[in-house]
């Protein structure tokens, strides 16, 4: 499970935070911005598609179809499910 914050009530925060300025440099003054503050809520992991998934690789069976480790069978790139796990983004 994770945990996401609505994107209107971050907008919402920040129009009612008040803005500083010193004449040069201008922003938000940090004790009116707090992202505890919201309420975060709970959501289900979003499944991820098989091509991006941990749990499949290529198999020379049949070509242009994955071996899904999880469920033990050939599936389509394209396809998803709720146990998907996606790869961790690499940092370029």
């Amino acid at each position: 499970m994770g945990k996401y914050v609505e994107i209107a009530k971050v907008q919402e925060m920040l129009e009612n935070a008040q803005i500083i300025s010193d004449g040069v440099n201008c922003g938000y003054c940090t004790d009116d911005i707090s992202l505890d503050a919201l309420a975060a809520e709970e959501v289900e992991a979003i499944p991820c598609h098989c091509q991006d998934c941990i749990k499949t690789g290529a198999t020379s069976m049949f070509p242009g179809m994955l071996y899904c480790r999880e469920f033990r069978t050939c599936v389509s790139p394209d396809e998803f499910c709720k146990r998907g796990q996606p790869e961790a983004k690499k940092d370029v």
